[in-house]
């Protein structure tokens, strides 16, 4: 009989102790930071002197085409071609993001192949950002660059 009780009890322990540590699947505080939107740049030719980086930007409704040039160096420089469908921006803050990285919004790389890429949109100051990594020795950008 003693037996039974102390199973009992020890059964009703772990079941109170789970109730007590569940989390719904949180991790962190579980707040809210941003949100994904569809804001893209305004289409048009972006550039700076950077190299002679530009991006164009065409806008085909529910996402954006995003092709251009970066460079690692003054000599070295990469074509790219990128696909944004959404943007990830935290509250309160003009940039929008996108790319390889799970926190950034929904996009695609055409071309290079790349270990990580991120684009990045100041709506604030209209200027984009394009960051792309080809190998862990290699990163190429545009800088920023501005609507002309």
């Amino acid at each position: 009989m003693k037996s039974k009780q102390i199973i009992i009890m020890l059964l009703s322990f772990i079941i109170l102790f789970s109730i007590s540590c569940k989390n719904d699947d949180k991790t962190g505080s579980g707040d809210i930071i941003g949100e994904t939107n569809q804001n893209h740049p305004l289409q048009g030719i972006y550039s700076n002197g950077y190299y002679n980086s530009y991006a164009a930007v065409t806008n085909n409704g529910s996402y954006c085409s995003i092709i251009g040039k970066a460079y690692y160096s003054e000599q070295v420089s990469v074509n790219f071609d990128i696909t944004v469908m959404n943007w990830y921006q935290e509250y309160g803050d003009n940039f929008a993001y996108a790319g390889s990285s799970s926190r950034d919004g929904e996009a695609t790389i055409n071309r290079p192949t790349t270990d990580y890429f991120q684009v990045s949109y100041d709506a604030g100051k209209g200027s984009l950002r394009v960051n792309i990594r080809t190998n862990v020795n290699e990163i190429y950008t545009t800088s920023y660059l501005s609507k002309q």
